[in-house]
């Protein structure tokens, strides 16, 4: 054996490790985990900085919940938690922010 079927061999090892890696972060993502595939990713990227898999699902990762704002679920969740948040920081400081008041309804400007 070459020495260069040897380092093409050891590339393709590499690669497929790092696929398992990068299928595996995105599994703790989806099992609700997401953190624990960040720092997965984190812990290749510092062995492998020049690896462009890597890279990659870290950025597919970055944009998922992106795309779960795409499903009507999950923007009902994001508004509900954005409601929850709004309303304990005017509970915290009601002078502090300038809260804008929502418009009459019909029925009240009788």
């Amino acid at each position: 054996m070459d020495l260069s079927t040897s380092a093409a061999a050891a590339h393709a090892a590499r690669d497929e490790e790092l696929r398992g890696v990068c299928a595996k972060a995105f599994t703790h993502y989806e099992n609700g985990h997401p953190r624990r595939g960040e720092k997965l990713l984190l812990k290749f990227l510092a062995r492998h900085p020049a690896h462009p898999l890597l890279h990659y699902a870290r950025v597919r990762l970055a944009h998922y919940p992106i795309l779960e704002l795409r499903q009507p679920a999950g923007i009902a969740d994001q508004f509900g938690e954005c409601s929850k948040l709004a309303s304990a920081v005017l509970t915290a400081c009601p002078a502090g922010l300038p809260a804008r008041q929502p418009p009459p309804r019909p029925d009240e400007l009788r």
